[in-house]
């Protein structure tokens, strides 16, 4: 119960709520040409295995706890290496796109077990572990993209940069940028289930009204897009909201703590 509740609060149900958000607000755009797809309102009854993108992220983070806390008795290494074999089946086999969204998630949830159970994470923390990671991550990258490989398949590059990506926190997390990363990393949260309404919101009236260019515009949707719903997730903290709109976070100690008070962890 301990390990299942706070899954459900945090997960399960931001996942339900702002995937019906997100489909009534498409359908009630849908014949504007303001979206890119079409939908009606019975889509919602197909989410519980036909997760709605974005939020097929949620679904699967979700079944990879799932999954992780049945196999705790089996050894990180195991599972690591199952789920890599269970990736490619999936995909050799042409399954549903939601097991491959399982399999695909299940595969770096599991790694980040891995890297924890074997504390392998000291062992990241140098400058030339950054610029080899950079380096593998660029031409893993450029080999992907010249011969159209599947992106689940482009596993290579994608932990070399998830290596680079550790490296470069590790060094931020010294540097004056630390509280507003801190804010932005608990805020990640509104930030997934907000910002495709806010650039849907920002692209129409950008092209049709202000007539923006599109490198004003991307430079738009980015700022937007992380933006307000940054704010949106504070202001629903600061009065209590939060937890009925699945954007519970913990934001006191950066936010409004007192002068001199150093961020946990500083």
């Amino acid at each position: 119960r301990s390990f299942w509740r706070p899954k459900l609060v945090t997960i399960a149900w931001p996942y339900v709520l702002w995937s019906t958000v997100h489909l009534v607000a498409q359908a009630a755009m849908s014949g504007s040409g303001a979206v890119n797809h079409d939908v009606s309102l019975s889509r919602l009854a197909t989410i519980g295995w036909d997760p709605v993108a974005p939020f097929w992220f949620l679904y699967a983070l979700f079944m990879a706890f799932a999954a992780s806390f049945l196999l705790q008795g089996f050894s990180a290494r195991l599972v690591a290496l199952s789920a890599f074999v269970l990736m490619f089946v999936v995909h050799h086999i042409q399954a549903p796109l939601v097991f491959s969204d399982l399999a695909y998630g299940l595969v770096y949830f599991s790694l980040g077990r891995l890297v924890f159970a074997e504390r392998l994470a000291g062992a990241l923390r140098s400058v030339v572990t950054l610029g080899l990671a950079t380096a593998g991550f660029v031409m893993a990258g450029s080999i992907a993209y010249r011969f159209d490989l599947d992106v689940r398949l482009a596993t290579i590059g994608t932990l070399c940069g998830l290596v680079a990506l550790f490296m470069l926190s590790t060094i931020l997390a010294r540097s004056p940028l630390r509280r507003p990363l801190v804010i932005l990393g608990r805020c990640t949260m509104g930030i997934f289930v907000m910002h495709i309404l806010v650039i849907a919101a920002f692209r129409a009236v950008g092209l049709k009204m202000l007539h923006l260019d599109l490198v004003t515009l991307a430079i738009g949707c980015i700022g937007f897009a992380v933006l307000l719903p940054l704010v949106a997730q504070v202001i629903a903290n600061r009065i209590g909201l939060a937890r009925f709109v699945g954007l519970q976070t913990k934001l006191d100690d950066v936010l409004w703590r007192r002068r001199g008070q150093a961020i946990p962890g500083e």
